[in-house]
Parts: structure tokens; sequence; C-alpha cells
């Protein structure tokens, strides 16, 4: 295949300091023999100097040289083609890091509004107070600047031929024209040094006239000032070479920076000098109340990009423009699409790029990471391939919890806590907190735009700025999708966004927190049938309905995948990203197959994840916790159980229990999940070594710190708690240390409960793998999860993944398989019977990847058909087929299996199993054969067109079945 055609298949690679382009380079082999086509790379742009994920670029403009050289990505994406495979490569448009690495933004904090990156970062300078007005807010120090200049914390300091403020390990420019302050200091001793004359003091002095002479950009009502940056930087390289020149003077420039901000005088001197720049450094707390640039959702130092400008798109583009033209990618993904300002627009500049640039016309196709709600799909007039995958990953979820059993488990879950929590009320606290406090910044001068347009109606000249603060908040929080998708070109309304802003009234109507009349203006506003406006004021409205749609999306994403989804926890699984634990799992069946079908007709090279570098746990960690939902009762006898020989290591804090109950339950949930087996010949048998045991204890210390944070309801990242902390890091310590008789007694029931879970995890396991690698659209393996893989979010998901091994196992495997048939079947049996070791999981992505590779209409450009099942175990059964002309595809597996079988370690094989169960199969099948990819095994369906459960499912626990013309000639 060549590398350029679409992607059957990728591979997810994490770039970092400790995996770089040589290291994948000697992979490459190995991915080629697993099946995939494309690798499917991280950032790879110059990112800051300590990043461990590439999402925090510095320059788009460079390769990130932790990672390797311009150089080495070609020679390795040379040596991916010339295994027939190819490129996709994961950008992020919508921020930057937001510190001194980046040229571009030390270039705006040096010249402000002149700078000729202003345009880049999306910076609100028009701040009303004079103190403000034109600056950009820094929110980096940790006290207010009162006290930090009391505490000697801020210093002018020289190096590197330029003066510059430290603050602990951060550093910030100065504004050129405000050098000769500094300058003008330390003259007198200069003179005094030098005689009248000196070339050096002349060529300074002479340095120090031309910067004088710069204007103040800084001065209230100025945004913008004419100047030479050439010539301005011409002017401190020669001061700079000047000073270098002679060991005397550099002294000299060393000691006026460190005398310039010493003693009380200095402090009055620098608070002069920090006034007079382009920026201002605030105290942190302060940055969700009065920052002025919009940031990636509440991250501070990741600023948000410009693209809808033109300029800032060409500009940040020029890389990847050359990379396509040189045919070196072979697809790309937008990283947060629902952060630009108009995502339609930036992706039509996207495609004309890569029509401009692409070789021989081939195509580029552009995925797009974006959150889709249960009830939406992607916007249809958006020029890309489809999403990431994060739907299909829940709609493959949901499929392998028991609806009956998650009602019990939550209804234990709420008698546990309490109270009767909902999901839903969980889900609006977390997004209205975070509007409340971390965005309210941003709430605030929307609120203040809404105010002044609503002055011109004398209906709504009446309400108060307050109102609309709470109007706009209660609107956010009931917004049933990320966002809407308003432009400045369009005459009306999508049926998507008036849904979506109906619905969202009507949500904010119901619960009665915002007045009605200040509801019924938004809604108006919104809507902009009836409002009688000016140009101006119809393209202010514009701007607020492009600014609200920034803040949206990051209020769900804030309030509920880093809040509600880490605070409301009965069944951990199902809260993934994208995730909505509210949903009826009693439609998981048809809401699959409706997802599929639409994949097809829509997107049918749409990504497909189950684990991604964002996912909350991988995906074998979900499908071990789904069996808890076919154990409701014993699952919380066992919490019950547990609780009780913890009892003793909780504690008090602020008179409340810490760990709260949902913490601790969580902490369990995530202890089993990620608790390792390994085969033995009487089943899996957990490891209790104490080395592996110290290792659990870390990660699930670090992680736990992590969720509760998130949470936000005892301790956050902004307000932390660390009483709370500190109780809850020794209630896993002493939980986990085996030196007290209930820690082992814990430790061993743990132990002797994942043993029960493991084996119908690892069924859910594959047969999620059988539907990803086999529904319409292209499936995506993360980094090492050809084998089990049972981590937490990152940075546990991000840990070295042993490809020595895994070569090794796919070696083995490969031999045997196309050794005698005696071997092979002797192999199927040892990888069921054990299927700790993972070879069982290698098997079934290797030979789905083949099937896709030699049979690629059946996968690409085929007609989806949902599988119906009859008799007793009918309920168990998911399926579907996939047919092109003559040939087709069937991909079925079990779930639940744990009711399926007396002996939880056995697999679901067999007559013993299914019994009379028996799976109807499309017309055109009709006493055809079907040849098992799994086991090289053939069956023939009968002339009724069903199959045998019993036959299908004799030797391999997932089946894939394929009927083709060139079988049916053999």
């Amino acid at each position: 295949m060549s590398h350029s055609e679409r992607p059957y298949a990728t591979y997810r690679l994490q770039f970092n300091s400790s995996f770089r382009f040589e290291d994948a380079q000697k992979l490459i082999p190995y991915f080629s023999r697993l099946g995939v086509t494309h690798a499917y790379s991280s950032p790879l742009l110059r990112a800051r100097q300590d990043s461990t994920h590439g999402y925090d670029v510095v320059d788009p403009r460079s390769v990130n040289p932790n990672i390797g050289d311009e150089t080495a990505f070609r020679t390795f994406v040379k040596t991916l083609q010339a295994h027939g495979m190819g490129l996709v490569l994961d950008i992020v448009p919508n921020h930057m890091a937001a510190c001194g690495e980046n040229p571009y933004w030390e270039n705006v904090l040096t010249y402000g509004v002149s700078s000729p990156h202003a345009r880049w970062f999306d910076i609100d300078w028009r701040m009303p107070h004079s103190e403000l007005w034109g600056r950009v807010l820094v929110p980096v120090l940790g006290e207010p600047l009162q006290r930090v200049l009391a505490q000697d914390q801020l210093h002018v300091y020289w190096d590197q031929g330029r003066f510059r403020i430290r603050y602990w390990e951060n550093t910030y420019p100065i504004d050129p024209a405000t050098v000769p302050m500094i300058l003008q200091f330390g003259m007198p001793e200069l003179e005094e040094q030098f005689p009248e004359g000196h070339t050096a003091l002349t060529e300074i002095q002479s340095v120090l006239e031309e910067l004088n002479a710069l204007p103040n950009r800084v001065e209230r009502g100025q945004r913008h000032v004419e100047l030479s940056l050439d010539d301005t930087e011409d002017l401190l390289s020669q001061l700079a070479q000047t000073i270098v020149m002679s060991p005397a003077i550099q002294a000299w420039a060393v000691q006026t920076a460190e005398r310039f901000s010493s003693g009380e005088e200095g402090q009055k001197r620098l608070r002069a000098l920090l006034r007079a720049q382009n920026y201002r450094l605030v105290y942190w707390r302060r940055a969700a109340r009065i920052l002025n640039y919009r940031r990636f959702f509440d991250i501070n130092d990741l600023i948000s990009i410009r693209q809808e400008d033109p300029e800032v798109f060409d500009d940040t583009h020029t890389l990847i423009a050359r990379w396509i033209s040189e045919g070196l990618l072979d697809g790309i993904r937008i990283d947060h699409i629902d952060g630009l300002r108009d995502p339609l627009r930036y992706l039509e500049r996207l495609r004309d790029l890569i029509s401009e640039q692409e070789p021989n016309g081939q195509s580029v196709p552009v995925w797009v990471e974006k959150i889709v709600a249960h009830d939406e799909v992607l916007p249809a007039d958006w020029p890309s391939a489809g999403t990431t995958g994060y739907e299909s990953l829940n709609q493959i979820e949901s499929l392998f919890i028991s609806p009956e059993g998650y009602q019990a488990i939550e209804e234990s879950y709420r008698r546990m806590l309490g109270r009767p929590v909902k999901f839903e009320q969980v889900a609006n606290w977390g997004k209205r907190r975070i509007l409340k406090a971390d965005l309210s910044a941003f709430v605030g001068r929307l609120a203040d735009i809404l105010h002044r347009l609503a002055q011109v109606n004398p209906e709504s000249s009446v309400l108060r700025e307050k109102e609309l603060v709470e109007a706009l908040v209660e609107f956010c929080v009931a917004l049933p999708c990320y966002r809407t998708y308003i432009t400045t070109d369009q005459t009306e309304l999508s049926e998507h966004d008036r849904w979506a802003i109906e619905t969202a009234i009507r949500g904010a109507e119901k619960r009665e927190r915002a007045s009605q009349e200040s509801l019924d203006f938004l809604k108006e506003f919104l809507f902009g049938d009836t409002l009688e406006m000016t140009e101006h004021d119809r393209n202010e409205r514009l701007h607020f309905i492009e600014k609200l749609q920034q803040l949206t999306g990051p209020a769900t994403a804030k309030g509920i995948e880093d809040t509600a989804l880490y605070a409301y926890v009965p069944l951990i699984s199902r809260n993934e990203v994208g995730g909505e634990p509210n949903t009826d799992l009693r439609q998981a069946i048809p809401h699959f197959h409706e997802g599929n079908a639409y994949r097809a007709e829509s997107a049918p090279r749409a990504i497909l994840c189950v684990t991604t570098h964002d996912t909350k746990r991988t995906a074998d960690v979900r499908a071990r916790l789904d069996v808890l939902s076919e154990w409701p009762k014993i699952w919380f006898a066992r919490i019950n159980k547990w609780r009780e020989l913890n009892r003793s290591r909780r504690s008090r804090v602020q008179d409340k229990t810490a760990p709260d109950p949902a913490a601790e339950y969580m902490f369990y949930q995530n202890l089993i999940g990620i608790w390792p087996v390994t085969a033995a010949e009487d089943g899996p048998v957990p490891i209790s070594h104490p080395d592996v045991i110290e290792f659990l204890r870390e990660r699930m210390e670090e992680y736990m710190l992590k969720a509760v944070r998130e949470a936000k309801v005892r301790t956050s990242w902004t307000d932390g708690n660390s009483e709370f902390e500190s109780a809850l890091v020794e209630f896993i310590r002493g939980a986990m240390s085996g030196k007290d008789e209930n820690s082992r007694l814990f430790l061993d029931d743990v132990q002797t409960f994942v043993q029960r879970v493991a084996r119908p995890g690892f069924w859910n396991s594959l047969a999620r793998t059988l539907f990803q690698f086999t529904s319409p659209g292209t499936p995506d393996l993360y980094q090492g999860d050809e084998l089990w893989n049972f981590a937490l979010v990152d940075p546990d998901n991000r840990r070295e993944v042993d490809y020595e091994l895994r070569q090794g196992l796919l070696d083995e495997l490969v031999t045997r398989l196309e050794s005698s048939e005696e071997s092979r079947q002797e192999l199927l049996r040892e990888m069921v019977e054990h299927p700790e070791d993972g070879r069982i999981k290698m098997h079934s992505v290797r030979e789905t990847l083949s099937a896709r590779r030699q049979f690629p209409n059946l996968f690409l450009d085929s007609e989806y058909q949902p599988l119906s099942f009859e008799g007793k175990h009918s309920e168990h059964l998911v399926g579907f087929a996939r047919t092109h002309g003559s040939e087709a595809v069937l991909a079925i597996a079990p779930r639940w299996t744990t009711s399926l079988t007396q002996d939880y370690l056995q697999a679901p094989l067999g007559e013993a199993v299914w019994g009379d169960t028996r799976i109807s199969l499309p017309a055109s099948l009709n006493g055809r054969q079907l040849d098992s990819m799994y086991t090289r095994s053939s069956l023939q369906a009968a002339d009724d067109g069903t199959l045998r459960a019993a036959d299908v499912f004799a030797e391999f626990p997932i089946a894939l079945l394929v009927s083709s013309a060139t079988a049916e000639n053999d």
C-alpha cells in the first residue's frame, strides 16, 4: 500500500525527550508487521524544554529539538514510507505556551501592541482601568506585588546582552524605551570610571540618547505607536556589544542591575520600571477576575491564538505547509477545534492550504478533536474526515455495562454518600463553579458588552449588569453541547444552533437562578431576529457571540470533564472524556449501531479510539471495571468490607471525614482497575510482591491527589487543602502498607476480588478491540495497547512502553501461526486458557488489522447492517455485518459474560455456554462459507441464514468472520 492512501489503521506515538525520532524509527518494522498503516504522532513542533507531551508549543515554525532535528524527522518519515506507511500529525492551532522560551510572546511583552506578533495572541488590550490599558496581564506572582517587592523577590539583572526582570526562575523582558531608566541610574558610576571621550562611554551615551527618543507606548489611550523594531533591536545589540567587549563595563552592567532594585529606594525604582512595561506582573489568584488574554481552559501559561486572522494562520502554518508540499504528511489531527473563534473558516483555510501544497492532488485528511454530545453530530459543512473518536469510545463502552447493575450500583453509591445526588446536579454545579471562579473575568467582560447593548432598547435598558452575569452563567450551565457555531456571514441560525440556544434558555428558566427578563433579552439577542441595531451594534453583537462561543467550551470541559466526572463516581468506567453518565444504558446497542451507521454514511474515515493520551483511564481498566455492573451486590459487599477494614485510617479535617466517602470509593475502583495479574496453572494470580505493591501505592497516591483536586469538593489546584490531602495520602499509605493485620486483610481481599473480575474484563477488552477495529472509521491503537494496558490518566499513561517484549511476542505469534496446524491449535488453547500475558489481545489486534488490509473494501466502503440474535442468551451478543458486493465481514462478540459461565475463569465458549443461541445473518449470506480470521477455521451458514453461537465461539471468545469471493471460489 502506498503511504499516500487513506489510513487503514493508525498507531499513536507520544514523543518526548525519552522517546525521540530515532527510537520510533527503530520500531517501524514492528508497527508494519503488526498491521498499522500510519504512525499517528503527538505534536512535533518546538515545545517547552521540559515538555512531556508537546502541546505547549513555543515555536510553530521549527521542529521540537527535544525529540530530534529536521533531518531526524525526515529520516523517520522516509523510513515509514519505505515500509508502505505514512504519518498523521497532531497540531495545536488553538494555543501556545506563554513563557520566556516563546520568542513571539517575548516580543509582545517587550513591545506590547506595537509588536508584529501582538495580533497572534487573543489579548484584550482595551482594559478600562488606566493602569491596564494597552498592557497584558501576566499572573505569575505568588503574592500581591506589594508583598513581592517588600520581600525582595523581584530583581533587575543583566544576562546575555539584555537587562531583564527576574522573579524566581521566571524572567521577563524590558521595553527598550525603559532601558534608559536603568542606564541613567548607573551612568554616574560609569562616567567616574572612564574619562570623557572614552569610546565605550561615548557609544553607551549615544545609545542612551537614541533609546530616550523612543516613544512611551503604554500611556493611556495609545494603542499602537509606529517604530522600527529592527532599528530598536540594532540599538540594543549595539549596547550589548559595547558592554561585553570590556570585562570592566560588563561588571558595571551586572552591578548596575543589582543596585537598581536594591533597598527601599530600589523598590521605588523597580516599581516605576514595572509601571512602564507593556505587561503587568500580577498575583496569580487575580487571574480569574482580571485576566485579559484568553487561556487554554484555565491554564494561565497557555495563551490562545487568533487563527481567525489570515496572517496569523499563514504565519503559524508555514512549516506544516512545507511538510505537506513535500509529501511528508498523510493526515492532520486538529487539537481542540472548539477553542477557535471560527472552526469552519479555519478548516476551510486548512483545506485550501492542503489543496495548494499537496503533491499530485493526493488527499491529506483532517480530523478534529471535538466532544460530540449524545444528541449531536459534527457540523455537516465542516471540511473534515470526522472526529478523533470520543463519541465512538463512549458508544462502545456502554455496551458492556449492565443497565440494571449500574442502577443498583448508583443506588448503593447514593446511600453510601447519604444523599440522593444525581449526575446532572453535579455537572451543573461544576460548570457554575468554573464560570463564577476560574472564568469569571470572561463572563464579566461579556456581561459588560451585553449591558452596553441592552441600553439600546427601552425594555432591556433597565437590566442590571449583575442580572446579565447570572443569565450568562445559567445559559452556559444549561447549554447541552460544547458550543454553537454562529459566524459573521450567517443570515440565519442553523438548526443545531437554534436547538442548542432554545434548550439552554429553557434549562436556565427551569432553574430560576436568573431573572426571566435577563434570559428573555439574552435569547432575543442571540437569535437577533427582532432587535433593531446600528451597524456598529450588530458588529458588537457578533463579537459578543463569538467570544461567548469560546467561553462555553471551556466551561463544559472544566465543569464536567475535569470536575463532575471526578466528583460523581458510582462507576468510573462511565466517566470518560465525552462521557455522559446519565444516558440510558438500555439504549446502548441501538445507539452504538446508529453511531456506526452515521459514520459509515457521513464520516467513513473518522478516527476510532478507545484509549488516548487524554483518557482518564485506559480501555483495559474500564473493561475490568465494567464487570462490576454485573455483580453490584457482590461489589458493594466488598466496598463495605474494605471501608470497615480501613475505618481507623480515616481522620477528621475541618470537622469532616478525610478522605470523604466518594474519594475513598474512587480509590478502591482505581486500585482494582490497575491491579496487575499474571498467569498460573490454575488461573490468574495477582502479583503481591512488596515492590509491586509499593509501585501501585505511588501511582495511586499521585492519581488520587490529582483526582480530588479535579473534583474540587474538599481541595483543588487553586485552593489546595493540604490538611485534607495529607490525610488522603496517609489513608492510602496505611491501607497499602501491609504492616498491620487490617492492611494485609485488605490487600489479600483486593487480590481475591481482582482474580474474580480479571478474566471477564479480558473478554470485555477483546470485544471492545473487535468493535473498534471493525466499525466504520479509522481505528487508532494507543502506544502499547496491543498488549494489556492498565493505566490511569497522565502521567500514569505515559510511562515507557516495553517494545522489546512486544516484538518478541509478535515474533512468537507469527511463527507459531504459520507453522503446523497442531502448533496453531495449541497456541489458540494457550491464549484462551491463559490470557494474562496479553498474547490473545495482540493476536486479535494483528489478525483484525490483517483483515482490514486484505479486504479494504469491506472496511472502507461497505454497507453497515446490525445483526440480530435469537435464543436464551441473545441479549449477551452484539454484532454487525459489513457488506460490499459479494463480500461480507461479520464482527460478533459477547457481553456480560459473568452470568454465562459457572466459573469466572472460564472463557464464554462452546455448547454449554451458548446452547440454542443463534445469529441471524444478512440474506446474501444464506448457505455461504465464513472464514474465521482468529482461528483460521471455516463455518457454513445455514440455509435459513443463521449461525449457531456455539459454533462461532467454539475456540475463541470473539469472532471476525469473512465471506469473500476468493474463499467461495476456493
